[in-house]
């Protein structure tokens, strides 16, 4: 969403909140460290997981996520026949979606990454490109899965309630089957207000932040929020009464101070 609003950050999350259970499948033993959001996008070490749920989702899930925080393409292949002469598409890696000069936006190439085809494209007038977006379906369970797990670790327990049963089910799910990613239907996420603010094509990684609560002032209300680096998302899994209750008080504080 875009839209003028204030943000009031109150105190971040603590360091760390492990559970004794995965609090995605409930069922395995936690050993795997989650960084929450993925550390690409600045997340740190906030809990554990299963292995299962963090190596699975990881790729699956996550990786899309994050890609779609730098504006990065799934895929992205180039000719330059009609230009050189040269045959065939070659694959390039971290190109993303940018914001152009002078036009909507254009495509970012990362030299250093794609340095042993710069000769290739560098001098050449026209192009072909072939290129895939990240799957929707992948990003939203990505930023599903963060967004539970912040919420966990800022209230310190397990979330209850029936939103935050069917997000750990839609995760499981795709954990055993990644090909359901987009059939697992998980609509809340996308029917909340967030506000989010894309990474510059310059930025290879943002410096580590903690996830944190917040409260949002937009059209003369006060509402409540979780976040973390260039996220932030209104009133989540409004029917767990323990975040409902923790973030209530964040609410009452900035009233207070106002």
């Amino acid at each position: 969403m875009d839209s003028q609003f204030d943000l009031h950050i109150l105190q971040p999350a603590p360091n760390r909140v492990d559970f004794g259970t995965c609090p995605i499948c409930l069922s395995s033993e936690p050993h795997t460290e989650e960084h929450v959001p993925p550390a690409a996008v600045g997340g740190r070490v906030m809990t554990s997981t299963c292995s299962p749920c963090n190596n699975e989702l990881g790729s699956s899930i996550d990786k899309p996520f994050v890609d779609s925080m730098f504006g990065r393409l799934a895929t992205f292949s180039l000719s330059t026949e009609q230009s050189n002469g040269v045959k065939g598409f070659r694959k390039y890696r971290n190109v993303r979606i940018a914001p152009g000069q002078g036009h909507e936006a254009a495509v970012w190439i990362d030299g250093d990454r794609n340095a042993a085809q710069t000769d290739l494209w560098s001098g050449a007038k026209s192009f072909e490109t072939r290129m895939k977006l990240p799957s929707s379906g992948a990003v939203n369970l990505g930023e599903l899965k963060s967004l539970y797990l912040a919420c966990c670790v800022i209230v310190g327990e397990i979330l209850s309630g029936a939103t935050a049963e069917k997000a750990r089910e839609a995760l499981v799910a795709v954990r055993d089957d990644r090909s359901l990613v987009d059939e697992v239907g998980m609509a809340d996420v996308p029917q909340w207000v967030r506000h989010i603010r894309p990474f510059d094509a310059e930025v290879a990684k943002p410096d580590s932040q903690p996830i944190h609560q917040a409260v949002v002032i937009r059209d003369g209300q006060l509402i409540p929020a979780v976040g973390w680096i260039g996220y932030t998302c209104e009133s989540p899994f409004e029917d767990s009464p323990e975040l409902t209750r923790r973030l209530t008080q964040g609410v009452a504080f900035v009233q207070s101070e106002l």
